[in-house]
């Protein structure tokens, strides 16, 4: 995995949006999702080939902050959702 790499992108949102329509009484509420958020990391040797280098997987938010922390270089063992990202 590659900390900082030029490829390395991050982002999220707060963006929220109110739509009103009228109701009997009172407020109605729901939180809609626009798009669903995606937690990506970039391994190299996977396997150990070193021709399977700066592969993406999606994985778990936890993952994500669990190999976050991890120096590169360091061996890691991930339970992808889907290839690439």
């Amino acid at each position: 995995m590659h900390q900082g790499a030029a490829g390395q992108r991050t982002w999220y949102t707060t963006r929220s949006t109110t739509v009103c329509t009228k109701v009997r009484r009172g407020t109605e509420t729901y939180r809609r999702v626009i798009h669903q958020e995606r937690w990506c990391v970039m391994l190299d040797d996977v396997g150990g080939k070193r021709s399977r280098d700066r592969v993406w997987y999606q994985v778990s938010r936890n993952t994500y902050t669990d190999t976050q922390v991890r120096r590169s270089g360091s061996k890691v063992t991930i339970e992808p959702e889907r290839d690439g990202c």
